[in-house]
C-alpha cells in the first residue's frame, strides 16, 4: 500500500527539525556543484552552476552531505584506513538534468541526492553499508540506489521529506 502525501503536508515536514549549520569535515559545498561531465550543453567539465549558498537547495545538500559524511565514517572504520569518497553528481539544476536525461523528479533536482564512489572499496560494499545504515536510522532514510556497471552508489534523503523510501538496482 502505497500513502501518499500532498505537496502541502510535505512543505509542512519543511524544515526538519534539525538543519546542520555547516558542512561535514570531509566534503565540500562544491562537490554538489553541477558541472558538465558529458559537455551535453557547454564544454566538457564546465560549471553549469553553483550549489546556492543559503535556501532549501543549500540546506537539502547539507544534511545529504552528513547523511555521506556518516557513510564515509563507517567505512573507515570497517576498513581500518581513511577512505576517501567522491560526489560524482550532486545537485542538478533542471536544464541539465533534462539534457542528460535524468528522472523528471530526480532528488538531485532538489539538492537531496548523491551519487558516490569510495577509492578502494568495492561498489557492493558501499551499497550494503549505505542500506545497512538507512535500516537502522544511522543515515537520514531515503533512496538508494546500486550501479555496479557505473561504479557507484545513489544515496538521498527523499523521506526527510515526506517521500517513501526507494530501493532499486541497476539491470546488468
Amino acid at each position: 500500500m502505497t500513502i501518499k502525501t500532498s505537496a502541502y503536508e510535505r512543505s509542512k515536514l519543511w524544515p526538519p527539525k534539525s538543519i546542520p549549520k555547516s558542512f561535514p569535515k570531509n566534503f565540500k559545498r562544491s562537490e554538489w556543484d553541477c558541472y558538465d561531465k558529458r559537455g551535453q550543453l557547454i564544454p566538457k567539465g564546465a560549471l553549469i552552476a553553483a550549489v546556492p549558498a543559503t535556501g532549501p537547495v543549500y540546506q537539502a545538500v547539507l544534511l545529504c552531505a552528513w547523511n555521506c559524511q556518516r557513510i564515509r565514517d563507517r567505512l573507515c572504520d570497517i576498513y581500518q584506513r581513511d577512505v576517501k569518497m567522491t560526489v560524482l553528481s550532486g545537485w542538478r539544476p533542471k536544464i541539465y538534468n533534462d539534457a542528460i536525461k535524468g528522472a523528471s523528479n530526480s532528488q538531485h533536482l532538489y539538492g537531496r541526492a548523491a551519487d558516490l564512489t569510495a577509492f578502494g572499496v568495492p561498489t557492493k560494499s558501499l551499497y550494503e553499508v549505505a542500506l545497512k545504515m538507512a535500516r537502522s536510522g544511522e543515515i537520514d532514510q531515503g533512496g538508494i540506489g546500486y550501479y555496479p556497471r557505473s561504479r557507484f552508489v545513489h544515496v538521498d534523503t527523499r523521506c526527510v521529506y515526506g517521500m517513501k523510501a526507494a530501493r532499486w538496482s541497476q539491470k546488468a
